[in-house]
C-alpha cells in the first residue's frame, strides 16, 4: 500500500492553516489505509513541526510508513528522529552559512 503523503504532492502554507481541518484531513489518510492515530497525537505531530507543511506531510508520511494499524507515540519520536536525520545537512547549510563560505571557497 502507497503512503497517502505522498512527496511529489505540492502542498502550500495555505493548506495548513485551519488546524482543525488539518487534523480532520490527517486522520482521514490514516482511517482510508487501515491504520488510526488520535486526534491528540496529531496534534503533537502538528507542534513539533509548528505547522509547517513540508515538514508536517515529512513527518506524516514516516509515521504512516512506520506504523502497522494504530499509532503510538514512540511511532512519532522515531518518525521525527528520522524526518531532523534526512534533513540535517540542509539544517548545517542553513545554521552555519561561515562553514558553507569557507567549503565553496576551495
Amino acid at each position: 500500500m502507497n503512503s497517502p503523503f505522498k512527496y511529489g504532492k505540492i502542498v502550500t502554507g495555505d493548506s495548513f492553516i485551519n488546524r482543525s481541518e488539518d487534523i480532520k484531513r490527517i486522520q482521514q489518510s490514516f482511517k482510508d489505509t487501515g491504520k488510526g492515530i488520535k486526534k491528540e497525537l496529531i496534534k503533537s505531530m502538528i507542534h513539533i513541526t509548528d505547522n509547517h507543511p513540508d515538514y508536517l506531510q515529512q513527518l506524516c508520511h514516516n509515521v504512516w510508513n512506520a506504523s502497522v494499524s494504530e499509532v503510538t507515540i514512540q511511532i512519532i519520536d522515531e518518525a521525527t528522529d528520522l524526518v531532523v536525520r534526512s534533513n540535517a545537512l540542509h539544517y548545517q547549510d542553513i545554521c552555519n552559512p561561515c562553514r558553507r563560505n569557507k567549503t565553496n571557497s576551495f
